[in-house]
Parts: C-alpha cells; sequence; structure tokens
C-alpha cells in the first residue's frame, strides 16, 4: 500500500486535465508570499548590482555556415573521395547533382562545426523545427581540400554534407552581447545543482545500509500513529480522485502534527536525526523520507544540501520525479536565501531539463513553464530566457543555455508578448546578427505563435509579419521555411 500510495502522489497532477502539476497558493504563484518575499528583495540586490552589467570579453558566433546533406548509394568513399580530388571544379551543389544523378538530398540547413581534441562534429539545424542533425567524423570519413565536401561512409551508401562556403565566426552585436552576458550576472556560473562531492547522487534511489536500518526504524516509529493511512478510492472519478488527494495531505499534515508533539521529544527519534545531520553534513544524502524531517528539525539549508547530493532520474515521461525534486530544491534554496540554486532549479523546470529513461512529446504541453513567477520578482523575464538561448562560441564555462521549444512556450505566457514577439522579428531582421542566433529568433517566434493563448493577442497581421522578417533572410533558408505549412 506504502508504494502504491507514493506512485499515485507522483501521478496525482498529470491524472487530471487542467490541474496543475505544483501546488498552486494564494498568490497564484508556485512558491507561497513569504519565499516570494525573501526571492524579490535579493532581485532587488541583483538589479542594482547589475542594472549595467557589462560585458567582459568579445563574443563570437559558432562556425557556421549553409549546408546541404545528402544520401549518395552505391558509391564506395574511395572512389567518391578520388573523384572529388581529380575534379579541378569546385564543388558545388549543382556538380554534386550533376556528376551522380542518384544523389538524393535529405536536408538543407544552416551547419555549425565544432573542433575537439578528438574529433570534428558537424551539426545541421534543419530548418522544419525539428532536432538537429549531427555528423561525426571518425577514420572512415572524407574530407575535401577546401573542407567544404565531407563524407561518411554508410552500409550501403555515403552520407555526405556540402558546405556552401568554410563556417566563419562572426563578433556578436553588442546588443545581444549584453543580454548573453545578463544571464551570466543573474546565474552565478559557479554554482551546479548537483555538489561536486555527491555520493549516490546519480541514482534514483541511494542504496546503502544506513538508509536501509534507519528507514527501517523511522517506519517503525510511524507506524505508532494511531490513524491509518488514506486508502485510495475503488470507484475512481476526477471527484474522488480530488477528495482522495485533498484527505491525504490533510493526513500528512496531521501525522506531522503528531511527530512534532509524540516522536519528536524521544530519545530514539533524536538518534536517528542526529544521524541523518551528522550524514548531511559528512557529504553524504539521506534521501527523500529524511530529507523532509530535516526541513521540519534542523534546517531548510540542511535538507537542501541533501538534495542536492542525488540526481533523480525519471522512467517515463509520466514519472514527476525529476521534476518534483528539482521543485524542492528550488523551494528549499528559497527558503535558505539561496538565489545561486534558486534560479537554475527554477530555470531547469521552465527547460524541462531532466534526464528520463523515455520520454513521450504528448506529456509536454502537461509540464508547466511558470514564467509568471520570474517576472513577479522583478526580473528582466525576457531579456533572461532570450540571452540563455542564444547561441556563442566563447561563453563563460557553465553558462546556462535554454532549449528554444521551452523557452518558446514561456514568452507566449510573457505579461506583454507583443513587445517580447517584435524583439523577436527584430532579431530575425538584423542583418549584423549571425546568421544562426536570427533563425534562432525564428524558433522562438513560432513556438511563441503556436502557444499563445487569449486569441485578440496576435492577430493575422503579425503572422504576415513573421512572413516579411523570414524574407531578410538568404533566400535558400527563406525559402524552405515559408514553403512549409503552419
Amino acid at each position: 500500500m506504502r508504494k502504491l500510495f507514493f506512485f499515485l502522489l507522483l501521478l496525482t497532477n498529470y491524472t487530471l486535465s487542467g490541474q496543475s502539476e505544483f501546488t498552486i497558493y494564494e498568490n497564484g504563484y508556485i512558491y507561497p508570499d513569504t519565499t516570494m518575499q525573501q526571492l524579490g528583495r535579493i532581485v532587488d540586490s541583483l538589479n542594482l548590482q547589475y542594472r549595467e552589467c557589462p560585458v567582459d570579453r568579445k563574443y563570437r558566433s559558432v562556425p557556421q555556415t549553409i549546408g546541404y546533406c545528402y544520401s549518395l548509394p552505391g558509391v564506395r568513399l574511395q572512389a567518391f573521395s578520388k573523384r572529388i580530388e581529380n575534379s579541378g571544379a569546385e564543388i558545388s551543389k549543382a556538380y554534386l547533382e550533376e556528376a551522380y544523378p542518384e544523389i538524393e538530398i535529405e536536408r538543407i540547413g544552416l551547419v555549425t562545426k565544432e573542433t575537439g581534441e578528438d574529433e570534428v562534429r558537424l551539426s545541421l539545424l534543419p530548418l522544419n523545427y525539428g532536432y538537429s542533425y549531427g555528423l561525426s567524423l571518425d577514420e572512415k570519413h572524407f574530407v575535401d581540400r577546401t573542407e567544404q565536401v565531407y563524407a561518411v561512409a554508410r552500409e550501403g551508401y555515403l552520407n555526405v554534407w556540402l558546405l556552401k562556403t568554410p563556417p566563419v565566426s562572426v563578433p556578436i552585436p553588442e546588443h545581444y552581447a549584453k543580454m548573453i552576458q545578463y544571464v551570466d550576472c543573474m546565474i552565478d556560473t559557479s554554482v551546479n545543482i548537483l555538489l561536486e562531492n555527491e555520493i549516490g547522487a546519480r541514482k534514483k534511489r541511494v542504496d546503502d545500509q544506513w538508509l536501509l536500518t534507519t528507514e527501517n526504524k523511522l517506519d517503525d516509529l510511524l507506524k505508532k500513529y494511531p490513524v491509518a493511512e488514506i486508502d485510495y478510492p475503488d470507484d475512481y472519478s476526477d471527484s474522488s480522485h480530488l477528495a482522495y488527494v485533498e484527505r491525504v495531505s490533510a493526513w500528512r499534515v496531521n501525522r506531522n502534527k503528531w511527530i512534532t508533539e509524540n516522536l519528536l521529544p524521544t530519545q530514539e527519534f533524536q538518534s536517528l536525526l542526529r544521524q541523518a545531520i551528522d550524514r548531511v553534513e559528512a557529504g553524504k544524502t539521506t534521501g527523500e523520507k529524511w530529507e523532509e524531517y530535516l526541513e521540519l528539525y534542523h534546517s531548510a539549508a540542511l535538507a537542501l544540501r541533501s538534495k542536492r547530493l542525488r540526481k533523480v532520474y525519471g522512467f517515463c515521461s509520466q514519472d514527476q520525479g525529476p521534476r518534483l525534486h528539482e521543485m524542492s530544491i528550488a523551494r528549499l534554496s528559497a527558503s535558505a536565501v539561496d538565489w545561486s540554486v534558486f534560479v537554475r532549479a527554477h530555470l531547469n523546470i521552465m527547460n524541462d531539463r531532466f534526464a528520463r529513461m523515455s520520454d513521450g512529446s504528448y506529456a509536454y504541453g502537461r509540464r508547466g513553464t511558470y514564467l509568471a513567477e520570474l517576472e513577479a520578482l522583478g526580473i528582466d523575464a525576457p531579456r533572461l530566457l532570450i540571452g540563455s538561448t542564444l547561441s556563442v562560441k566563447n561563453p563563460a564555462n557553465n553558462h546556462y543555455f535554454s532549449r528554444w521549444g521551452r523557452i518558446g512556450r514561456a514568452l507566449s505566457e510573457a505579461a506583454d508578448r507583443t513587445e517580447v514577439y517584435q524583439q523577436l522579428i527584430w532579431m530575425i531582421e538584423d542583418e549584423n546578427l549571425d546568421l544562426y542566433n536570427r533563425l534562432t529568433a525564428v524558433y522562438l517566434a513560432r513556438y511563441l505563435i503556436e502557444n499563445s493563448t487569449g486569441g485578440s493577442v496576435f492577430v493575422p497581421d503579425e503572422t504576415s509579419q513573421l512572413t516579411s522578417a523570414l524574407l531578410t533572410l538568404p533566400d535558400e533558408i527563406s525559402e524552405v521555411i515559408i514553403a512549409m505549412p503552419d
């Protein structure tokens, strides 16, 4: 029954459409007034400190160029490389398609190039709002002397990439450099959610003898609570489920009150609690069950430290475990007045940045973005969020990068969506900005439009405004995007 109890709590808010995944307080936010007030004071201080937020380096774009990805069946890599090297002609799209009539173009997009110690990786940003497509070069590949033609042998065919020009990195204009820098001003790059010395942090459950023993002893003590756990109703319905959740919540409040009055004064409970405190102070996590009592009977800071010493993986799309864990970190860090941890945890929830064994797209819409909380704190949220999506070749170590899809959706909930949308249009049209980041603005604008509510905010004129902005992009890019169905 205990396992069923916690599993049902895990899925509580996913079983009812329209229900929030986290508790919504009377103020309309996922953090109570006291927490919002504590955070607001920190933000006020940061806004004063970083009113200008001076740029600390000359930011440059990632190396990029327009590229074409082909599939060439029935041709060996050696024969292909020999023909290319001996052609004496400029290797262009027209040349490849004339020399190899059987060649099939699979993708066109913007190609970025990363050169590591052991490999070169090309990534193609598709123009259909899909996932980026990568090509890692190993020992079985060919690169021509201009570094514009790449080929990798596959089973029965060649994967051929043609770059219109060698990838080039250009300076990021000052306006956008300030947006990138603002991210580092508001999100401390020296801080991570997981602590460096975590023990067992990368397991869903930390299995060791201490946890097994102390949790069993704790369970024996909790069995003394005279009121039995609430059984799940046999006749499931929306109303019966909500009633069950409310009864469980009340039961837990009453049990915690009983623990405070009856267990906390006992030597046995105090001994177990002391062990949990000592364990965290020694750099080991206690697991979720003890974290609740560390928060109640010691401090939010120590409970927070224990949570940062483990990482929770989700089993599937319906598994709320990772988001609930990060939500606890955000709440506890706010209570502990630890802004650096809070803002990363909140942005991780906003970006849905968690590890899951599987993750179906049908679950995405149920996971909120919680932009309103950032806006209520007085943060320049659009500046922070758009800045965190911009790509840069030389970011600060541990710079926070956000996901386009999630941020586009979050921006659709902005207090002034029209102004945000106009800012994205200007970015798309700005020929001083590198093409990759202009396309970033295209993605954000499309996701913003797709997720917008309220009807009257986005009228047809604004959709045509996006089309006009797209026409300022290179022809090979704009033609493909505009031709796609909405």
